[in-house]
């Protein structure tokens, strides 16, 4: 599938940012440690819980709600994993964002194990 360009004003999340990493830029910013836009922060966290939502649609997660932890605190993506299950928290789609493998490599015989030659042509 291929993505559109990006436009200027356009929200860029980073391939392979968890969102973990996302809330403590903003909390950061927020409190005046880190420079930077609170407002543009946050929508990246936004943009990183409509992934992981996008996700766990795809992988069959149904009946979403975005709620905040503690009544007052960071967002949280809460879905059924299986129909007839509880909701419970959506895991961070970053290892799944990452760019795919290429076909045959799968890290297996890519690199000589220590003590041992590398084999083929020379």
């Amino acid at each position: 599938m291929m993505e559109r360009a990006t436009f200027p004003g356009d929200i860029v999340v980073a391939d392979g940012l968890p969102l973990e990493r996302l809330y403590a830029r903003f909390d950061a910013i927020a409190r005046g440690r880190a420079p930077g836009n609170s407002s543009a922060a946050h929508q990246s966290v936004i943009e990183r819980l409509a992934a992981n939502q996008r996700r766990a649609d795809a992988l069959g997660w149904t009946e979403f709600v975005l709620e905040r932890a503690g009544g007052s605190g960071r967002l949280e993506l809460r879905g059924a994993p299986a129909p007839g299950r509880d909701r419970e928290l959506v895991p961070d789609a970053i290892p799944y964002d990452g760019p795919e493998p290429t076909i045959g490599s799968d890290g297996e015989g890519d690199l000589p194990h220590e003590g041992k030659a590398a084999s083929g042509p020379t």
